[in-house]
């Protein structure tokens, strides 16, 4: 699994691993994140997540403010 870069130039993402390892690149530095593990990512943070095992990764990612809703318009 491989995210494209991002850029939220509003949007704070906070990423918590629920299952496997991901390498997390932010600002061009790589972090590793394992099970439990979270990460905080304000504004303007280049970045991009990978799963690079064979492993299933399973995450929760939430944004504020609130950048999806399931409301109608």
């Amino acid at each position: 699994m491989l995210i494209n870069l991002s850029i939220d130039p509003i949007f704070r993402d906070f990423f918590y691993i629920l299952e496997g390892e991901a390498s997390l690149v932010i600002d061009g530095t790589m972090h590793r994140l394992n099970r439990s593990d979270s990460i905080l990512l304000y504004p303007g943070a280049v970045h991009q997540i990978r799963n690079e095992s064979s492993d299933a990764l399973n995450l929760l990612v939430v944004s504020s403010p609130e950048c999806f809703t399931d409301k109608p318009s």
